[in-house]
């Protein structure tokens, strides 16, 4: 196998991408937008580590683990109406071990397999189940790896009837196939009783049966992405390939393969600020093209997911901070990787997300899933997008507020939203207690609906603040990304004087610097009725910096943080001045103070006493504190990661430190995981993230220390 630069004739177009080593913008297309995410988990305990799949009849499928239960246990949901609903969580491990890290994979027939790691019989073994009725049963788990080492990080693939599976345990790695239904069988080892400490591999099948393996490979200092294939269902494989710059750390392979013999590797490279790279091989893994930097953006970029479809198109996904905190981000190929479409952040959140996992199915929706926190812990949340995704844009109520008191002066409001294609589209009307008091229902490609503050017996309902939710459906019965907005009845007199009934300023620290992370304030205030208001911002002493103007009851408006002349504004305090007046004259105002704040928050000071610790519960050293020092206020979050392998141990700390000036923070560590598990001795990494209230990170992001279990 040769190592080729990236201009070869299978990949002309990418001759540009090939001298910049960086992946183009691809030119215009289609926009690929995603429903609202979908929460599978919903409960107290953490989930971790998501894997997804698409069934044959596109049904969804994903499994992950969970300790809501206790001990960690791999959970699995499914869905038969295309994402529109999940199944409750089914436990298939079910058992006293640790069960992880998940992964799970669909025959044609539509067999699901699901793999995963397990202390069920003491040390770490692979799990393994099946259904063979969609999901709603699964066969009793069987140990596949069954050995005296300690395996972890299984990857399955499916070739027909076929499946393969690969892992990692003490004699180097293991790969395994199970034929027409048999026990898998251990088939081909690689990296057996060697120092090269293999990782994390990741398993695809191309044309004629040819099984791509890449994983992470390391010599002690630096972990690099290799690649072989086996031509003889893993019995034997092809010398290996390094696809990864020697200079660079590389880590967290994806692999994938389509239809016309083109092979994808992705990875993390971490010298710098981490990437996402890729090489691509446009003759079934022959040769491959030099790396490309898929995302070069300003963050860090780690743990990519790749799939193909059947028409070839390349989907990736990946965690990324350059919208703030870690997103789940998402981009495509429609030309085998010579361009990307411009990158996604698929629902964004300021409280961040880790693993994600990419699936397509047949009728072209592209499955996402991820663990994220934006619902108090870490959950599974899905996100299903689509090419040219029908959607309610723009839902709008003029006037608003309205005033349905028959004297002839907006006695109605206006419901307005764009829809993008023809589409059966309902509106529903809540009030303040979330019932529904009225309701519309009409087909077409216009929507405009004149309410007249009735409810549908026709009662005239109570002044206050009404939601409309906009749902829709095309005729292919292809669901529309909905809406939903706001209206105010109002039917205070004209002669009441105004009143501000709310004021809010969200976030009241940001900082407008152009780094993409809080760079505006949205100011969303009520008054009691309509009136011409003015926003002024301004210094603490009352010079103007910038002013917006409007009329009506609501406002809502976004400052940059800049002045009349363009400016951004210094770090400092300001306020906010918002000011109201009525036909009759009468004026009403109140103000807020601010902050704009673009210093980075640093940790210093960092150590552990003990450095090394014996949590066996004689009284000494049975904890080790971590000390370090925070230089303003932040919120920090420590999570342990094992040393081999990187699996998450434990979130230990995640604070808010409401601070003006440095302080000492110590946070104790017991030598339990997540589930109040004793942790065996070794080394174990401590990562330490620091983002304060302007979202500015720390310039280390995270920090990374380590400690010794004896």
């Amino acid at each position: 196998m040769k190592y080729l630069p990236h201009a070869r004739t299978a990949l002309a177009g990418a001759l540009s991408v090939a001298l910049t080593g960086v992946a183009a913008i691809s030119p215009a297309q289609a926009e690929v937008r995603f429903y609202p995410v979908v929460n599978l988990a919903n409960n107290t305990g953490l989930s971790f580590s998501p894997s997804i799949a698409a069934g044959p009849e596109n049904n969804i499928y994903v499994a992950w683990y969970d300790n809501t239960l206790g001990g960690n246990e791999i959970l699995f949901s499914r869905s038969i109406d295309n994402g529109v609903t999940f199944s409750a969580p089914a436990n298939l491990s079910n058992n006293l071990g640790f069960s992880t890290f998940p992964t799970v994979a669909t025959e044609a027939s539509g067999k699901i397999h699901v793999a995963w790691q397990d202390t069920e019989y003491g040390a770490s073994e692979i799990l393994h189940a099946y259904s063979t009725d969609g999901g709603l049963t699964f066969s009793v788990p069987v140990n596949i790896s069954n050995d005296a080492g300690t395996s972890g990080r299984v990857s399955l693939a499916i070739d027909g009837t076929t499946v393969y599976a690969a892992w990692v345990d003490g004699e180097g790695l293991s790969v395994a196939r199970s034929v027409a239904g048999a026990a898998f069988a251990t088939v081909y080892r690689l990296d057996a009783d060697s120092n090269l400490d293999p990782l994390s591999p990741k398993l695809a099948v191309g044309p004629n049966g040819r099984l791509h393996l890449a994983y992470q490979r390391s010599d002690g200092v630096t972990p690099r992405i290799n690649y072989a294939f086996s031509d003889d269902q893993g019995a034997s494989f092809s010398p290996l390939v390094q696809l990864s710059t020697p200079e660079m750390k590389s880590s967290d392979p994806a692999i994938t393969a389509d239809a016309s013999g083109y092979v994808y590797v992705a990875w993390t490279d971490s010298i710098g600020s981490p990437e996402i790279q890729m090489a691509i091989s446009a003759d079934h893994g022959a040769t491959f093209a030099a790396p490309i930097n898929v995302t070069n953006n300003t963050g860090i970029s780690i743990a990519p997911d790749l799939t193909v479809d059947a028409a070839g198109v390349l989907y990736m996904v990946w965690q990324d901070t350059t919208p703030g905190s870690y997103e789940a981000m998402f981009t495509r190929s429609l030309d085998h990787g010579v361009t990307f479409d411009p990158q996604v952040n698929i629902a964004p959140s300021a409280l961040g997300s880790l693993i994600t996992s990419v699936a397509v199915d047949s009728l072209g929706n592209i499955l996402t899933v991820w663990d994220d926190n934006r619902f108090g812990t870490f959950d599974p949340i899905v996100a299903i997008g689509r090419d040219g995704l029908p959607a309610i844009d723009n839902p709008k109520a003029t006037p608003n507020p309205f005033s349905p008191n028959a004297d002839g002066t907006d006695d109605a409001t206006t419901i307005t939203a764009d829809l993008t294609q023809n589409m059966s589209w309902q509106l529903d009307i809540y009030d303040p207690n979330n019932r529904i008091v009225r309701n519309y229902r009409a087909t077409g490609t216009e929507l405009t609906v004149t309410w007249d503050g009735k409810d549908r017996n026709g009662r005239l309902l109570a002044d206050g603040k009404y939601t409309y939710k906009i749902l829709g459906t095309t005729p292919a019965k292809v669901r529309a990304i909905p809406a939903e907005a706001k209206v105010t009845i109002n039917t205070v007199s004209d002669n009441v004087p105004p009143l501000i009934d709310s004021f809010v300023i969200e976030p009241a620290i940001f900082g407008p610097d152009g780094d993409g992370r809080r760079e505006t304030i949205d100011i969303d205030a009520d008054f009691n009725k309509s009136v011409n208001w003015v926003l002024s911002y301004r210094t603490l002493d009352g010079v103007e910096l910038f002013s917006q103007t409007g009329a009506g009851a609501h406002v809502f408006a976004t400052w940059d943080g800049k002045d009349y002349g363009g400016t951004w504004q210094p770090n400092g305090a300001y306020k906010v001045v918002l000011q109201g007046t009525d036909d009759n004259g009468g004026t009403v105002s109140a103000e807020q103070s601010i902050q704009i704040d673009t210093v980075k928050p640093v940790i210093s000071n960092i150590g552990f006493v003990p450095a090394a610790f014996t949590p066996d519960g004689d009284g000494v050293d049975d904890t080790t504190t971590l000390n370090f020092t925070l230089s303003e206020g932040a919120l920090v979050t420590v999570y342990i990661y094992e040393s081999n392998g990187g699996s998450l141990v434990r979130e230990l700390y995640r604070e808010p430190w409401y601070i003006v000036s440095p302080t000492d923070i110590s946070v104790v560590w017991d030598g339990l995981s997540g589930t109040g598990v004793k942790v065996p001795a070794g080394n174990y990494i401590f990562k330490i993230w620091a983002r304060d209230y302007a979202a500015n990170k720390a310039p280390e992001y995270p920090y990374v220390t380590s400690v010794t279990v004896k």
